[in-house]
C-alpha cells in the first residue's frame, strides 16, 4: 500500500498515482474478498500490460524509477493506480486537485439541514465552540460529529426498541399506569420510523416528484447525489427542491400534527 509519505523519495524524486479502475474505488473488494479466479488473473493480466507500456514510454525510459501498480491510499481514499516518476508541479497540482475532490464529496455526503432562514445548507464538519474564550486552550470550532446529532442517533437505534417489560414496569417493578404513559416513553426507534414514514407521506403526496428519490435516501441510507445518480436525476434540481420554502412548510406543518413528540424540533432545531 502507498501512501502520501511513499510519493516523495529521499533522492527528490516525486511520483504520481494515476488511477486505473475509475469504477472500482473499494480495493478490498478485489482479491481475497469475492474476486473470482478467473477475473484476478484478467486483472492481472491488463496491469501486466498497462506496466510495460508505461516502462516503454519514452517519458519514462531512462528514469531511474520505474513506473509500477499498486494499492494507493491518500488520506479518505483508497484506490488502484499506475505509480509513475513526475515533477514536483505535476505532483503539487495533483494534490491539489485531489484534496479539493475529497473534501467536496465529504461536504455533499453530509445531512442538509435548514440555515434558520428557510433554505437548506449542509450539516458543518465544526461548529462554534461553546468553550472558547471561557476554558484555557479551548478551540474556537470542535468537530461537528454525526455520533452526537439526535437525528442520526435515532436513526442508528431505530432497531433498539423499548422492551414491553421497561414501558409497563417502573425501577423499583411497580407497574405503571397506561395515563403515565407520555411522551418520554417512546424508544428514539420509534421516533425514526414515525419521522421515515411522516416525511415520505408528505412528499408522495405533495411532492410526487421526488417520492422515489426520498425512499432511497430513507430506506437504502444513499446521499443525495448516490440517489440521483441511480435515478438519472439533476442532483443542484433536487437540492434546491429539498431547499425550497413549499416543500420545507409541508413537511414542517406534517410534523406538527404529530401529537406524541415534537419531532419538527429535531430535524430543524
Amino acid at each position: 500500500m502507498v501512501t502520501i509519505k511513499d510519493l516523495k523519495l529521499e533522492d527528490g524524486t516525486f511520483l504520481l498515482p494515476r488511477e486505473i479502475y475509475e469504477k472500482d474505488q473499494n480495493v478490498g473488494k478485489r482479491r481475497g474478498n469475492g474476486e473470482s479466479e478467473d477475473d484476478y488473473k484478467m486483472r492481472m493480466e491488463i496491469e501486466k500490460s498497462i506496466v510495460l507500456q508505461a516502462q516503454n514510454d519514452e517519458k519514462y525510459k531512462d528514469a531511474a524509477h520505474k513506473p509500477f501498480i499498486d494499492d494507493v491510499r491518500i488520506n479518505s481514499r483508497q484506490f488502484r493506480a499506475l505509480i509513475v516518476p513526475a515533477t514536483q508541479e505535476e505532483y503539487e497540482n495533483f494534490m491539489r486537485e485531489e484534496d479539493r475532490e475529497q473534501k467536496e464529496k465529504a461536504y455533499w455526503e453530509r445531512c442538509p439541514i435548514s440555515d434558520g432562514k428557510g433554505k437548506i445548507k449542509q450539516c458543518q464538519p465544526r461548529i462554534p465552540n461553546p468553550d472558547y474564550g471561557k476554558v484555557p486552550g479551548a478551540t474556537k470550532t470542535i468537530a461537528n460529529r454525526c455520533e452526537t446529532c439526535p437525528v442520526y442517533l435515532a436513526w442508528k437505534n431505530k432497531s433498539k426498541l423499548t422492551s414491553l417489560e421497561k414501558m409497563l414496569f417502573n425501577d423499583d417493578g411497580e407497574e405503571i399506569e397506561c395515563a403515565e404513559l407520555g411522551k418520554d416513553m417512546i424508544s428514539r426507534g420509534d421516533l425514526a420510523d414515525k419521522v421515515r414514514d411522516i416525511l415520505l407521506e408528505t412528499v408522495v403526496d405533495k411532492h410526487s416528484r421526488y417520492a422515489e428519490i426520498v425512499k432511497l435516501i430513507l430506506d437504502a441510507n444513499m446521499n443525495i447525489n448516490k440517489a440521483c445518480e441511480k435515478l438519472g436525476m439533476n442532483p443542484s434540481g433536487v437540492y434546491k427542491a429539498f431547499g425550497s420554502k413549499s416543500m420545507q412548510e409541508d413537511v414542517i406543518e406534517a410534523l406538527a400534527k404529530e401529537p406524541l413528540v415534537e419531532i419538527e424540533k429535531l430535524l430543524y432545531q
